[in-house]
């Protein structure tokens, strides 16, 4: 259903502000369940998976049909992201290190030298003996830029599927929704299997099945909320 653009501005902020607290509350309970105040078991896992479900509908709510498709702007959109959470980091990770260079923490740059090298490459999380690598908890922005890098790529499935005239509205989210589940699915029983030695909890692809999930959601909130879709 098609309602004007007008009628998209004026909800578009008051959905973005709900789930930019929701995702703030995510990632404060998270620091709080590491500090060990709250017990609750798996509670960290959740609230990260929460983050990035709130992740995947934002960038969706925020950018979707506005990209232009192009290399250009993919490289541009990952140079923003990492202008603001890079440096920062880099810190985390020095820090890390000059905590093992003192006996502090069991990872020093001269003992583990390749996982430091992914670390700066933020690759680590594709290695499960590695991901808790250093400061611990990088592999979560790793993964999440990981997540933005192909949110472009994400948003021009979806409008192919808009766009398409052998799709209907509840096909276009609802096919690549069920694609994203099924994959993410069997990841998650192959992992319980044994077949694969990853943990979904940071695997990267499995982030961003979720995440992919999540996007699709948005667009579907986008179209709910009357962003008109030419043929």
């Amino acid at each position: 259903m098609s309602v004007s653009e007008g009628n998209l501005s004026v909800s578009r902020p008051s959905r973005i502000e709900s789930i930019s607290g929701i995702k703030a509350l995510a990632l404060m309970l998270v620091f709080i369940w590491h500090t060990g105040v709250i017990k609750a078991p798996d509670l960290g896992a959740r609230m990260c998976e929460l983050f990035f479900v709130c992740s995947g509908v934002l960038e969706a709510i925020n950018h979707h049909g506005k990209y232009e498709y192009t290399m250009e702007e993919t490289v541009s959109i990952i140079k923003r992201k990492l202008a603001r959470i890079y440096p920062l980091y880099i810190v985390s990770f020095l820090l890390a290190a000059l905590l093992g260079a003192l006996g502090l923490l069991k990872w020093t740059i001269s003992a583990n030298t390749t996982a430091a090298l992914l670390n700066l490459l933020m690759m680590q999380s594709w290695f499960t003996e590695l991901r808790f690598s250093f400061d611990g908890v990088s592999w979560f922005i790793a993964d999440l830029m990981l997540c933005y890098l192909i949110s472009p790529l994400l948003s021009y499935c979806i409008r192919f599927r808009e766009t398409s005239e052998s799709s209907t509205s509840l096909s276009s989210y609802l096919f690549p929704l069920g694609f994203l589940f099924f994959v993410r699915m069997l990841l998650q029983v192959a992992e319980y299997k044994g077949v694969i030695g990853i943990s979904n909890h940071t695997f990267p692809v499995s982030r961003v099945l979720e995440y992919g999930m999540a996007f699709v959601a948005g667009c579907a909130i986008l179209a709910r909320g009357g962003v008109s879709v030419r043929r």
